[in-house]
């Protein structure tokens, strides 16, 4: 099993060499104990038989004693490689690698010699070959070799029985031709469905990886509009469920005077910079916890407690939009020396309640709506530059208050009159 690297870099991807070659191992190892098994249990249940054939004194008629008991000790051998086996595969289970572990060609001898003295035996009474290349047939079936291997296997399993025929069959020359081509033709389909199961394997291991890399993409593609946990009920129940989600935080975050901006640089150069700002804020954000919902345009949502509830949502969206504003304020200061394009930020804050989940069925997002969100967005207009405003309902469920500042009472557009808090820089 070792030796199939060098066919394999020919036919699989080397990335996938050793997950193949371990995958090959344990499916070999699996029917390597369950082969050991049967043989054993053959054995047990041929005692008692032979006891009754002891005790009637007819054991031992006509066959020869020491390739009688020879079969035997070689049957109770397969324990051996019955615990072997076992143990290899817990250990592969477990991550180790044994590919040079030579229990299935231990296996192989063992049962060999039990074959070939069933051979013997029949052989010296009906002048035919009997059990030994059926066991060929049978081996490159079940176990999956590779090429060198199983060319090694047949070809040395050709010559054994040659050399049983031209012992058992002296004087009779057209039987040892007879016997020799039905070994030959046995052999031979033996090699070719041999083949087909490596090849075979081959071909299912590797579908196997392209699927499983065009799930995963499929996944991570699913990850970057949904959320997690909504991905898996869309996979489990083929659709989204609305939800209530009563303690929530959101946060809007907008550019100032983006608009003005627009027309003073080329559309690549303030994408460029919106994506590079954008890919910074799911940064951080990603440190607290915080559900991206969607950018509109200059406008940056998100929201703490949604799909999955959080008791820490309002501290630890405070925490990120402080981290953004830092951030934002950093950036500026270098930009601002070098002449590159640069962005202010107004940031609101509020927490409530919310609906969440999908509509529509084509370009779908998963998307929040309430008089919450409102008011975060109403809150993140009457902010002034490069500062963060919260509602009274996210302060009281602040761990620390002394830091920020009660900035009015003021009263928003379709929301009516809240008191409205700013963080400190």
């Amino acid at each position: 099993m070792q030796r199939i690297y060098k066919f394999f870099s020919k036919r699989i991807n080397a990335t996938y060499q050793e997950e193949f070659n371990s995958s090959l191992y344990r499916s070999n190892l699996e029917k390597n104990f369950l082969m050991c098994f049967v043989a054993l249990l053959f054995a047990i249940l041929l005692l008692p038989l032979e006891w009754m054939r002891y005790r009637e004194g007819t054991l031992f008629l006509q066959v020869d004693y020491l390739i009688f008991l020879g079969l035997h000790i070689a049957l109770l051998l397969l324990a051996i490689p019955l615990l072997l086996s076992q143990m290899m595969i817990a250990k592969l289970h477990a991550g180790e690698q044994f590919y040079r572990f030579p229990v299935i060609s231990i296996t192989i001898v063992l049962l060999s010699l039990i074959l070939l003295s069933i051979d013997y035996l029949t052989l010296w009474q009906r002048m035919t070959t009997a059990t030994y290349p059926i066991f060929i047939l049978f081996i490159n079936s079940v176990i999956v070799m590779s090429h060198r291997n199983r060319w090694a296997f047949n070809l040395l399993s050709i010559l054994i029985i040659t050399l049983i025929i031209l012992d058992t069959c002296q004087g009779h020359e057209m039987l040892i031709y007879i016997n020799i081509l039905q070994s030959l033709a046995i052999t031979i389909t033996a090699f070719v469905i041999g083949t087909h199961q490596l090849n075979s394997a081959i071909r299912q291991f590797t579908f196997e990886k392209l699927l499983t890399a065009q799930q995963q993409k499929s996944d991570d593609l699913l990850l970057n509009i949904l959320p997690e946990s909504v991905v898996t009920e869309l996979k489990e129940n083929g659709n989204i469920q609305a939800q209530t989600f009563d303690n929530v935080t959101i946060m809007f975050c907008d550019f100032v005077d983006f608009s003005k901006i627009c027309q003073q640089h080329p559309a690549e150069i303030l994408v460029e910079t919106l994506n590079f700002y954008f890919k910074k804020f799911d940064e951080i954000i990603g440190n607290y916890a915080i559900e991206k919902i969607k950018t509109i345009g200059d406008a940056y949502l998100c929201t703490s407690g949604v799909p999955t509830p959080n008791a820490q949502h309002a501290q630890q969206t405070v925490n990120a939009a402080v981290a953004i504003r830092d951030f934002v304020l950093a950036e500026a200061e270098k930009r601002k020396k070098s002449g590159a394009l640069y962005f202010d930020i107004r940031i609101g804050i509020h927490s409530g309640k919310v609906v969440a989940g999908i509509v529509g069925t084509k370009k779908f997002a998963y998307d929040i709506w309430g008089d919450s969100v409102n008011v975060a967005a109403r809150l993140q207009t009457a902010a002034t530059v490069n500062t963060i405003l919260l509602s009274k309902n996210t302060e009281d469920l602040l761990e620390q208050h002394d830091t920020n500042t009660f900035k009015a009472e003021l009263d928003l557009k379709n929301v009516g009159k809240i008191k409205v808090y700013e963080i400190s820089q």
